[in-house]
This record gives structure tokens, C-alpha cells and sequence, in this order.
């Protein structure tokens, strides 16, 4: 069963707090999107710049919270007509956390599929995307 966090609990306590006890502490994303053109094509190829860009990393603000992302390194996925991945690593709370960023061009359509773990070292979900891209055709 979820714990209840400290009332003055950081939002990644209180994140932690919620999944103790779940058994899982990977969460994913995806999504999908579709594009006219060469738009996929260009928009990977963006993403792919920007994470050589931020290779020493970079600092999401969400409203007054800011979490830092240390690093971000190649990762390797191979799938659809072309690929990129990533592992990001954040501070949270003075423990480096990594999480995978996989994106995945078929045609027109770009799927991007993140997964992040609060208790360590996050695996690439190779299982999950293949099903997702599987059901692309």
C-alpha cells in the first residue's frame, strides 16, 4: 500500500512515497505523433542534436520545482526506419537516477517512449516497445 508523505515532502517524496509498496517503481510514457512531410524525419533529427546539446546536462522547471538532469548519453535501440535513444541521469536528492528516452520513426510517425525508475538504475523497456511498435504495422 502507498505511504503518505511528510506534509512538508519535496514532490519527489512525495512521488516515492506513492509508489512504495506498489511493487513497480518504473513508470512509462508514450506517445505518439504524426507528421506531414519530411516533419519526422526533421523532428528527430532536432531531438537527436539536443541531446548531444545536453550531454552535460540540463535543469526541468515546473513551476517553483527544478530538477536536475546530470547527464545524457547515447543509448542503442535499433527499430522502425530510424531510431534514437538516450539514458538521462538526475540528482534526485543527492542519489543519481537514470531513465531511458527511446524514440522510434516509422513513416511519418514518431513514438517516443520514456521510462524512469525512483530507486536507481531504469532498464531500457525493449519488450514494451515492440509491442507498441508492432501494433504500427
Amino acid at each position: 500500500m502507498p505511504q503518505k508523505p511528510a506534509e512538508d515532502a519535496s514532490p519527489e517524496e512525495k512521488l516515492k512515497a506513492g509508489l512504495t509498496g506498489l511493487g513497480s517503481t518504473t513508470l512509462m510514457s508514450d506517445t505518439l505523433g504524426s507528421y506531414e512531410g519530411e516533419g519526422a524525419q526533421d523532428a528527430l533529427a532536432e531531438l537527436r542534436a539536443a541531446g548531444k546539446a545536453c550531454a552535460g546536462g540540463f535543469t526541468v522547471v515546473t513551476g517553483s520545482d527544478k530538477t536536475q538532469y546530470t547527464k545524457v548519453a547515447p543509448g542503442a535501440y535499433a527499430g522502425g526506419d530510424e531510431a534514437v535513444a538516450f539514458t538521462l541521469t538526475m540528482d534526485l536528492e543527492g542519489e543519481p537516477s537514470t531513465s531511458q528516452l527511446v524514440t522510434v520513426r516509422k513513416g511519418s510517425t514518431l513514438v517516443t517512449f520514456y521510462a524512469q525508475s525512483f530507486t536507481g538504475k531504469t532498464e531500457q523497456p525493449k519488450a514494451e516497445i515492440e509491442a507498441q511498435l508492432a501494433k504500427l504495422g
